[in-house]
């Protein structure tokens, strides 16, 4: 198995301008910056620590590809407004 290697850079000295500012380098602050990356969109991303080290490493099953599914059983087995709660 290989990993890729994420680089690193120094801490910001100066002002930078993007259209959005995304809060944390785990895997949903990369997510969401990839995403708006592939938009289009103009993104900074700043993290604390190391890109992907984050508290979401620690969260991520709760990020799953099929969530839906679960919440569209929940709506059908429990009704809607007990899913939307």
């Amino acid at each position: 198995m290989s990993f890729v290697s994420i680089p690193t850079h120094p801490p910001l000295k100066e002002d930078r301008t993007a259209d959005v500012v995304v809060i944390g380098g785990g895997l949903s602050g990369l997510l969401c910056a990839y995403e708006l990356l592939k938009g289009g969109r103009s993104v900074c991303l700043c993290t604390s620590h190391t890109v992907g080290n984050g508290a979401s490493r620690y969260g991520a099953g709760i990020l799953c590809g099929d969530s839906g599914a679960d919440l569209t059983r929940l709506r059908q087995t429990k009704g809607r407004d007990t899913a939307v709660s």
